[in-house]
């Protein structure tokens, strides 16, 4: 943590203020911090349990970035040399070393006392950084509140976006299917006890009918269920469907019954991907 050296310093009992100019290597990522743009006050100078703590409880300007690790470390740096120069008894250069920092206003922080209880509470502002080790910095229990909020906030970001392409897929796919019933004249909803009951009432109709994909029994002709209720599509594209138990709603011509088994029989006209519970997303389009 070298080439850090404190500008100027006015003690006033505990409250110093310590402008730094920040010269370090291996922070060159982050911007220098302006000096004016942070006060730390001297919170504990002493032993503590047995050992010697130092403790820098910092105010630093709102308009700092303080989710931004770099830069939240810089100024951390910068408590460590205002210890440094405040409390230069500890027995060894960076032992013991504790820098809390939270937002505010500098110039108006005067009582190291109305920084607020660190350790209680949910504070969002919050950066905290203790070490340990006698020769060097090393920071062994950092915790950064904005950043944790910041990326927090990422997630939420990124979740809605998905949650939006997810409902504009899904409107693109039932507008699709709506326009499909609308050019091929679909009348109406059936389900698949009328079609048992009677198909030839809605015979040469074109229906909207929801199903779940049973098998394909030849490359053109496919069976659906509702239940224990079957019927029978043909016309279907060989490769359109693919996998048992998937739901769809179909627009399909009526054309009876088939000769074989007796269940209803319809023409395929089109179909889509159910992803609500009993195709709520375009039965509701009947509605």
């Amino acid at each position: 943590m070298r080439n850090v050296r404190a500008a100027f310093m006015t003690i006033i009992g505990t409250a110093v203020m310590v402008t730094v100019v920040l010269q370090t290597s291996n922070l060159c990522s982050a911007q220098s911090v302006n000096s004016s743009k942070v006060k730390f006050l001297l919170a504990q100078c002493g032993k503590s349990n047995g050992s010697f703590w130092r403790q820098a409880t910092g105010i630093v300007a709102r308009d700092i970035d303080l989710s931004e690790d770099a830069t939240a470390k810089q100024i951390l740096q910068m408590g460590v040399t205002f210890l440094q120069e405040t409390c230069p008894s500890a027995p060894t250069p960076f032992g013991n070393i504790e820098v809390d920092l939270r937002l505010g206003d500098p110039a108006s922080f005067m009582d190291p006392a109305s920084f607020g209880e660190i350790h209680t509470g949910n504070h969002s502002d919050l950066v905290f950084a203790t070490s340990a080790d006698s020769n060097q910095i090393s920071w062994y229990n950092y915790i950064n509140e904005p950043r944790k909020a910041k990326e927090v906030a990422e997630a939420q970001a990124q979740q809605l976006q998905a949650q939006q392409r997810q409902e504009q897929a899904e409107q693109k796919k039932k507008s699709e299917i709506a326009s499909i019933f609308k050019s091929n004249s679909v009348t109406r909803l059936v389900t698949i006890d009328q079609l048992a009951a009677n198909p030839f009432v809605f015979k040469g109709q074109v229906v909207a009918i929801r199903g779940y994909f049973s098998q394909m029994n030849s490359e053109t002709r496919a069976t659906f269920h509702v239940g224990d209720s079957f019927f029978v599509v043909s016309g279907v594209p060989s490769s359109k469907f693919t996998r048992q138990g998937d739901a769809f709603i179909l627009a399909a011509r009526v054309i009876g019954k088939t000769s074989e088994t007796g269940l209803p029989h319809l023409s395929y006209v089109g179909s889509a991907a159910c992803r609500e519970l009993g195709c709520g997303e375009y039965i509701s389009i009947f509605r």
